[in-house]
């Protein structure tokens, strides 16, 4: 008779193993441990189980990447914010010291700066922010209603993160 790898595993190591192969969605080794879990007549409760956790649904992003994160805190949200500022300002400060006599291609130049910098704060920092804080990220078009801004800065501050479900 053919043998397996987890053959010799207790139930505990099974159920460890079963848990690591899920996060990593290993076909091949999913498979192996339903078959040893089948041989060693595990009840079918115990087996519905195991194949409700081991579905091949792909993993859901949550971390995202370091430039552009998926959920930021209130410190990071702060200290991304603060470095955005003294980017987007010393990157001004240059441009405008750079090129002190051509005024069309420094005004070019500056509104070119303002887009990426500002598409970057929107969709790099405050998304992430208002997504942790249990806001919708459409919510942040209150950024361009007067007076509403501030009040939508305060939140982002100082609001705690969401409870996950």
């Amino acid at each position: 008779m053919h043998s397996t790898a987890y053959e010799n595993w207790t139930n505990d190591q099974l159920a460890r193993a079963a848990t690591h192969e899920r996060k990593q969605y290993e076909k091949a080794a999913i498979d192996l441990i339903r078959s040893e879990l089948e041989k060693r007549k595990i009840n079918s409760q115990m087996l519905a189980d195991f194949e409700h956790s081991t579905s091949n649904r792909p993993p859901h992003r949550t971390k995202g990447t370091w430039l552009m994160p998926r959920l930021l805190n209130r410190k990071q949200f702060f200290l991304r914010w603060s470095s955005w500022l003294v980017v987007f300002t010393a990157g001004l400060i240059g441009i405008v010291l750079a090129l002190p006599d051509s005024r069309e291609l420094r005004e070019e130049l500056s509104l070119f700066f303002l887009l990426i910098a500002v598409l970057y704060k929107i969709g790099c920092i405050h998304v992430p922010r208002a997504r942790n804080a249990g806001l919708h990220p459409l919510m942040l078009l209150l950024f361009l209603v007067p007076l509403v801004n501030i009040g939508l800065y305060l939140f982002l501050f100082f609001a705690p993160p969401k409870r996950s479900r």
